[in-house]
């Protein structure tokens, strides 16, 4: 079954187990190890003998004792062990100040530091013993569970590197081969056995981690295997975004911008040029290429022109204000705002309040962040009938947990009498949205997170058997009039402060849309859930080694998976339960070529949801305080895949080792940013 991912699969995943020595300089590791061969100490053939060429500058350096002219045989070593056979005979073939000889001077107490340190650097796999998810509604835990994985070197410790200056010194010609320093000194030689060690660990290092990789790709592919139908991506991914692989980036954060595609972009410069110096009389294209766009995003949406009107904007926050100038609120009206809203919705919370309306807060549940139905349903039974005036916001997807609340939520609210708007920014294009099935009055959402380029462009989607949706030429503001009999002729605004929503603009929409339609928003759906679930699972089942077996990571959301969205968010903690402070986890990620965000991602609902007990509001208030909770957020989007999944796992696995921050952070700590207490960040439930 696991064949089918081979094909789509960029380099061999054949373990060392399978192949010798001569062959493991040509695998290829997928999740952050060493590219490419791996060099022999010496550029010659073989360990044990050096060309004439060599041979003839070396004398020109050091006196050669003449030696016998029978090969020496190469060492072989096995994946776990180190032949120590074979070494004896072999250093008893050369004279020690030979620089003939593999190693300048050696002894059998070096051997046994070689086989000492390769045992001590021999550890298990980290994902196959997280075994089960622990749920957190954000409070640190502790659980009883066996250690993870033991301590390991950092790819980029100084103590692997073999050609080290104390070890080798390199022609000063064009040759390129190596020769060993002359030299007497015990303290030297054990250096050098050192490195040998250092460089043989790597090797098995690098091999281990492959098969972990590989082990634990093969049980995602055997829990998920709708994952088998999102392979197709994998060609996209290396044909329209092929610097991630060229850079070996993990990018994580398509909740703030989607990545823009090669097609996009060449597409994009075609229009640019063939347009020239004709950019003038732009009105009659600008209109053509935005009901274009127009007709593409309806069609994702499985909607049409007659069901909705389409307001192009320069972004979400000019989508909330565009509805809060038009809506129609009456004095004593309610409007009843989730507790996930983005705090955009501010504008509306003011514009209701000047017409005498009264916003309430629907809240969520506080043990899994939910809109549950005892919190809602009172909320929506006491608003007192009226003609118009009542209005209900809530995310189809929150922007902190990830959670994606029930689209059900329309159809109840509208029967009871309510306008519904329904915020979309953080569901596309992860998720699917069905126009045909649930008809909210009022959706709004952001391009950039879509399409990532252009950005700086919004939307407002308004149904046409709710209002009609006029625009006078020039005006920074729509008008909404209740749905007449009378029908309403256009079903295309362009609403702009300025002249940025141009031509162009609208044309790079389209080729962006375009290449979205092509994959299908349901591919996508199917692969960020599968990666999400797993991400959620394995945080969930990291822990400390230590002791008290500390959680080692707090995550913000419930274990769930059917309304699992693409945003994962959550705080690293270190030995004794404290947050490591988030800025410091991206800065960290991005030394390892990932990209994490970091924020209270303008939420500032759940944000107080998530902080100290005692700063905790029942009421709209909640969205006009600056939070003082932040977290790391990772997002993934439709170019994500289990390799970004696991490397990001990987790296926050680091924080196992108490070290790590102390090595790795102490440029960073010197920043005055770093200097925060990190005991804000708890939560004190």
């Amino acid at each position: 079954m696991f064949n089918k991912i081979s094909k789509f699969r960029s380099g061999s995943r054949a373990s060392a187990q399978d192949k010798g020595d001569n062959e493991r300089g040509s695998s290829t590791s997928h999740f952050g190890g060493r590219k490419g061969g791996k060099k022999s100490i010496l550029k010659g053939g073989d360990l044990g003998v050096v060309s004439d060429s060599e041979a003839v500058f070396a004398e020109t350096l050091f006196h050669l004792k003449s030696v016998a002219t029978t090969p020496v045989k190469k060492l072989q070593r096995s994946k776990h062990t180190l032949d120590t056979s074979l070494i004896p005979a072999v250093l008893d073939k050369y004279d020690g100040s030979s620089p003939r000889s593999p190693v300048s001077i050696a002894s059998r107490r070096s051997v046994e530091v070689v086989k000492e340190y390769l045992q001590r650097n021999t550890g298990k796999s980290w994902t196959a013993e997280v075994e089960r998810a622990y749920h957190s509604s954000g409070g640190s835990r502790r659980k009883s569970c066996e250690p993870v994985l033991s301590s390991r070197l950092r790819s980029g410790d100084s103590s692997r590197t073999v050609a080290s200056e104390s070890t080798f010194s390199k022609r000063d010609n064009s040759g390129s081969s190596w020769t060993f320093e002359s030299s007497t000194d015990d303290d030297e030689n054990m250096d050098r056995s050192m490195s040998l060690a250092s460089y043989l660990s790597q090797e098995e290092e690098d091999d281990n981690e492959a098969a972990e990789y590989a082990d634990a790709e093969e049980r995602f592919l055997q829990v998920n295997t709708g994952y088998f139908e999102t392979l197709a991506l994998e060609n996209v991914r290396q044909e329209q975004y092929a610097k991630l692989a060229l850079h070996r980036h993990v990018y994580m954060d398509y909740a703030s911008l989607a990545l823009s595609s090669r097609f996009q972009m060449e597409e994009h410069m075609k229009i640019v040029m063939a347009e020239g110096h004709m950019f003038g009389a732009k009105t009659s294209g600008t209109a053509e290429y935005a009901a274009m766009a127009q007709a593409r995003f309806l069609k994702i949406l499985n909607t049409s022109r007659s069901e909705y009107s389409v307001v192009f904007t320069t972004g979400l926050k000019a989508s909330y204000r565009l509805v809060a100038n038009a809506y129609s609120f009456q004095k004593n009206s309610p409007i009843l705002l989730c507790q996930d809203n983005h705090d955009a919705i501010n504008q509306l919370i003011a514009a209701a309040v000047k017409a005498g309306g009264k916003p309430v807060l629907a809240p969520l549940e506080e043990t899994d962040f939910t809109m549950s139905k005892a919190n809602i349903r009172p909320l929506m039974k006491r608003r007192i009938f009226q003609a118009s005036g009542s209005l209900f916001v809530f995310p189809a997807q929150s922007s902190i947990t990830g959670i994606r609340h029930s689209v059900r939520w329309i159809s109840k609210a509208q029967n009871s009498g309510w306008h519904v708007l329904l915020d979309a920014s953080t569901l596309l294009p992860t998720g699917t949205l069905d126009l045909m099935q649930n008809q909210p009055d009022f959706v709004l959402g952001s391009f950039q997170n879509i399409v990532g380029y252009p950005s700086g462009m919004g939307f407002l989607l308004v149904r046409r058997a709710s209002f009609c949706v006029d625009h006078a030429p020039h005006s920074n503001a729509i008008t909404l009039t209740a749905k007449s009999s009378s029908s309403q002729n256009r079903d295309c605004f362009i609403v702009a402060e300025d002249e940025s929503l141009s031509k162009l603009s609208f044309a790079g929409l389209d080729l962006g849309l375009e290449h979205l339609q092509s994959i299908g928003l349901d591919v996508i759906n199917t692969r960020v859930k599968a990666l999400a679930n797993w991400m959620v699972h394995t945080l969930k089942g990291l822990r400390h080694i230590d002791p008290d077996d500390w959680s080692l990571v707090n995550v913000y959301c419930p274990y769930i998976q059917e309304d699992r969205g693409n945003i994962i968010s959550f705080n690293v903690l270190d030995s004794t339960g404290e947050v490591v402070l988030p800025s410091l986890v991206q800065r960290l990620a991005a030394k390892n070529q990932i990209t994490l965000a970091v924020g209270s991602f303008s939420n500032p609902g759940v944000a107080n949801l998530l902080g100290p007990v005692k700063n905790r509001l029942k009421t709209v208030k909640v969205f006009e305080q600056l939070p003082e909770f932040q977290c790391v957020q990772v997002s993934l989007g439709p170019m994500s895949n289990f390799e970004d999944a696991y490397r990001v796992l990987q790296f926050i696995n680091k924080f196992r080792n108490q070290d790590y921050v102390s090595m790795e952070a102490l440029g960073f700590m010197e920043d005055p940013q770093f200097s925060m207490n990190s005991s804000q960040f708890v939560d004190e439930n």
